[in-house]
Parts: C-alpha cells; structure tokens; sequence
C-alpha cells in the first residue's frame, strides 16, 4: 500500500493549517510497546485507561463539552465550547459537529474530534486547558470522524470523505490521515478508496469511519456509500498494521450496512461493530444490526451477527454498541416520525439487550422519542444514555444500572450543562 508523507506547513501553503501546536508532547508517557523490540517505541498496542466521561452538548449551531467523574457526577461544567475564545494553542472555535474518539486515548488527554473544522483539538481534562489544536483538511471538506493516537509522536484519523479534485495525494481524502501530535505534521496517510465494497451501477466511496486499537492492531469500520448516500456497500472492517501503516486484513459483513460504531473487549479477544442499514433502502432495519468479530483467530472472523429483525424491526442507532460482558451487548434502535396522513403512530427510541449466542434482543425498557437518544456509554454494569427530550424539554443524561438479571434501574438523572442548556448528544469514555 503507497504511503505518502510531507511535513508540516503551517498557515495555508499547500492547504494544510496547522493550529495552535504546543511545543514537546501532548501527554502520551507510558504508550505501551512490545518488549521484544519487535516494534518501533514510537507505536502503542493499547487504548489508554478511562480517566472519566466526557459529553457532547449541541443544537446542531454549537456544541458544549462538560466532564463527568467515573461515577457519573458532573465535574466539570462546560469544559470548552463553541463560545471559547481563540488562544496561542486554539485557532478555531468549536464548530456545532464535534464528536469524542470510540475509546480512551493514551496519555489520559481529551481528544475532540470537529467534524465541521475538520481538525482535532487536544485538552487538559484537569483544567480544560487547550493543548493543541491540528487541522486535517489539506484543502478540502475532509470530515474526520474519529482519532487514534499510537504514541506522542503518531497517531491515526479517519477521513470520511474524498476529494474530487486532489492537488496532492495527502489532499485524496477517503482515507487515513496520519500525524504527529506533538508538532502538528502530517506525515503520511493510509489510502483506503480501494477497500470499498463494490455496488453494480455505483461509484462507492470507503468512507472510514469509527476505529479502537485492539490486539495491537487497528480496527477501522467502513461506511461504504457514494457520494451522495443514495448506494450503500456491504459493511466491512479494515484492519490496519500501526508499523507498517499498511491493511492486513478486511472482514466482510455479509447484510449489514452503514457501519460505524466499534468497541473492544481485549480479554475476550472481541470487536463490535454497530450498522446502521442504509437510509435510502426501503427497509433499513434489514440491512442494520451488531455484528460480533473474533480477532483472536487469524484472519479475524465474523461469529455472529443481530440484525435489526431481532430487535422489533427497527433500525439500529449505528453510533454506539456497548458490551457488557462476552455475550451480551446493548445497542438501541432509531424510533419513527408518526405519519398523520396515513394515520401512522410514532415509536420510540429503545435500547435492547442483545444475546449474542442467542441472536435474540430483549428491550429493557428504556425508551424515548424518536432520535432524542444519543450515543451512549457502558460499563459492566451502567449505561449512560444522553437523551435530548425534545418533546418533554428536559434534556439529561440518564444513568442506569444494568444487572446480569433482574430489572433494569435509573439511579439518576443528570443536567450535564447547566450553563449552556443544550442538550446532551454524545457521552463517552476518556
């Protein structure tokens, strides 16, 4: 696989801004490497620890993020914002699309991905201080979803989008952008537009999406759609060498589509993925569900698949999918605009637990109005659910206890921006 390589630019020469960089590293001591030598020291095998939780506000305008502590209370109220002024180490305020990585990063710093700006802007939880702030655009609408950092000096993006019209190959986009944090420089991507799932009749974009570090690798989900949503692919996951910078394997997901949530249980040697189906199929829940992967066998295997069926038919939120233990997840599906003149009612937005052995999904009785519920966080036994209440106008982070059997329990119900008042979007892991 080519990899291109440049160093930084800063200002706009060649499109590439470089944004507030901090001098020395971000805060990435103790990245975990393999002891044998085998690989380079500048290469994590591992996610890093949770610190805490981290929620994304917004009104689609601006966004908010307030911090949680690890047992759901508020700790920091409006840690940053779309309001906070630029500085030496933040150039860009936050735009109204940011969105937090699919798992806690190295060096325990909060990595904000903005979608809108398409950069990445690097926090110091403690004091919300603004360490450095990367743009990863080279010229074009790049639309990052989501970041990976493999040491102080490296680490990964997805870029959801291509471009038509590339003056370079770092500009290509439908890609992985990769950089270092501790300067700034983009130093190479990963060109993924030839892992796209073939559509007859469609020019399908890769478009990558979600990724964890798992087994040493790097897991990156694929949305694989055209350019303008209306062909969807099969869904896939790529899997990425971090030495090498190279694709070593692709794991088909035979019927599901519009795939971007992942998670990793490293003890059990497991990835989950969350497909959403695709909007422009007349039944998108056929093409949705959660999608189990055995990476502890080589190649990495699908071992079983919930589709949407299973779980009344609904499509799955494709933005979060938590495990709970080896065989059971929980995952919640999107509820439905009611229809006055057909004299269709509304459904709500529902989350499930799904047996994996089984295939089966049992609701839990948490529900809200249709696309109210974000994405949400677990742990082995509590869910945190961001729900924006439109109709009730209250929005909350809602905490639940979620046991191996018996009934599952709100134990509180927290305004996680009490400043701002916009409603909560996304929680996650930091």
């Amino acid at each position: 696989m080519k990899i291109e390589t440049m160093g930084v630019v800063r200002g706009l020469a060649l499109g590439v801004v470089v944004l507030g960089i901090v001098t020395g590293s971000v805060g990435c001591d103790g990245a975990q490497v393999v002891g044998d030598g085998s690989m380079p020291s500048n290469v994590a095998v591992k996610a890093g620890p949770a610190s805490g939780l981290a929620v994304v506000g917004g009104d689609f305008m601006s966004s908010v993020i307030s911090l949680l502590a690890a047992d759901g209370t508020l700790a920091k109220d409006d840690c940053i914002d779309s309001g906070t002024a630029a500085s030496d180490k933040l150039s860009l305020a936050l735009s109204g699309d940011v969105t937090l990585p699919s798992q806690p990063q190295i060096g325990g710093k909060l990595w904000i991905v903005d979608r809108g700006n398409a950069a990445v802007t690097i926090l110091e939880p403690t004091t919300c201080a603004p360490l450095a702030q990367i743009s990863v655009a080279t010229g074009f609408f790049a639309n990052p979803r989501d970041v990976v950092v493999l040491s102080d000096t490296k680490a990964y993006v997805t870029r959801f989008e291509k471009n038509l019209a590339p003056a370079s190959d770092m500009a290509a986009g439908d890609d992985i952008i990769i950089f270092d944090p501790s300067t700034g420089a983009l130093t190479g991507r990963i060109d993924l537009s030839n892992q796209a799932s073939p559509v007859a009749g469609a020019t399908i974009q890769a478009r990558p999406n979600r990724m964890v570090i798992a087994g040493g690798r790097v897991y990156v989900t694929l949305n694989n759609q055209d350019k303008k949503f209306f062909a969807a692919g099969e869904g896939a996951v790529v899997v990425i060498d971090p030495v090498m910078d190279t694709v070593v394997a692709k794991i088909a997901l035979p019927g599901l589509k519009g795939c971007e949530a992942i998670t990793a249980r490293e003890d059990d040697k497991k990835v989950l993925v969350a497909c959403g189906g695709s909007f422009a199929d007349a039944d998108q829940a056929a093409g949705s569900g959660v999608a189990a992967i055995d990476i502890g066998v080589s190649p990495p295997t699908v071992t079983g698949t919930v589709k949407g069926a299973a779980l009344d038919g609904h499509a799955l939120n494709f933005s979060w999918v938590g495990a709970l233990s080896a065989t059971r997840v929980l995952a919640a599906t999107f509820g439905t605009f009611g229809d006055l003149k057909t004299n269709t009612p509304s459904t709500n937005d529902t989350v499930f637990s799904i047996d994996l052995v089984a295939g089966t999904g049992t609701a839990l009785g948490i529900e809200g109005p249709a696309f109210d519920f974000g994405r949400a966080a677990v742990n082995a036994t509590t869910l945190l659910v961001p729900d924006a209440s439109s109709v009730a106008n209250l929005p909350r982070v809602r905490s639940y206890t979620v046991p191996a059997t018996g009934d599952t329990t709100q134990t509180a119900s927290l305004d996680a921006d009490p400043a701002k008042k916009l409603p909560p979007r996304e929680i996650a892991w930091y």
